[in-house]
């Protein structure tokens, strides 16, 4: 989903038609194409859920994927997010503090260092602690350890949501664990 991805396949066509491909084949080799590892990667999607991991680190990326999510169907969507960067999470605050709008509930978690040195005064509450300024209706959680993100997304979900594991680090292997938690406790009811 998302404008991005159609402006990519538009110029996919357009570069294969500059080769001589014809337009045929190159729009069936396109519907071929589900996108890349941790790019709005479905990891699971029945009925009543969609689960997907994103790799968007930069709030850039954040909002487009956000903005994609928001605009694939009428669903809550619960994002959980890991800064990655003591640096990036410091010099990016405000802009981060402008990327999480299309979230419903948002769950955040400390930053991924990615063998940065710890900046003082820089850590998981940054960002959240700046989306709440400027959105301050908005459901904010803080999950201090990573390990933990799952089962508050699982107390969290309700049939028909949409939930996105999202950042550069370890918060890829929260979906897996969410799956697992619903494959040994069910879906939780509507809440």
């Amino acid at each position: 989903p998302g404008l991005h991805n159609v402006r990519d396949s538009l110029g996919a066509l357009a570069a294969s038609l500059y080769c001589g491909i014809p337009f045929e084949k190159a729009a069936a080799a396109i519907s071929h194409f589900h996108g890349v590892k941790r790019r709005f990667e479905t990891k699971l999607r029945t009925e009543d859920l969609w689960i997907v991991d994103d790799y968007a680190h930069h709030p850039t990326e954040i909002k487009a994927t956000l903005k994609a999510a928001r605009e694939s169907g009428n669903h809550r969507i619960l994002c959980a997010f890991q800064p990655h960067r003591y640096s990036r999470t410091k010099l990016l605050k405000d802009e981060f503090a402008e990327a999480f709008d299309d979230a419903d509930v948002l769950f955040f978690t400390d930053i991924y260092a990615a063998s940065e040195e710890k900046i003082p005064g820089v850590d998981g509450h940054l960002i959240p602690d700046a989306v709440r300024a400027r959105l301050p209706h908005k459901d904010i959680r803080y999950v201090d350890k990573l390990e933990d993100v799952a089962g508050a997304l699982y107390d969290c979900i309700r049939p028909g949501d949409l939930v996105i594991t999202m950042g550069a680090g370890s918060i890829t292997g929260v979906s897996e664990k969410l799956i697992a938690l619903l494959k040994e406790k069910g879906m939780p009811s509507d809440k």
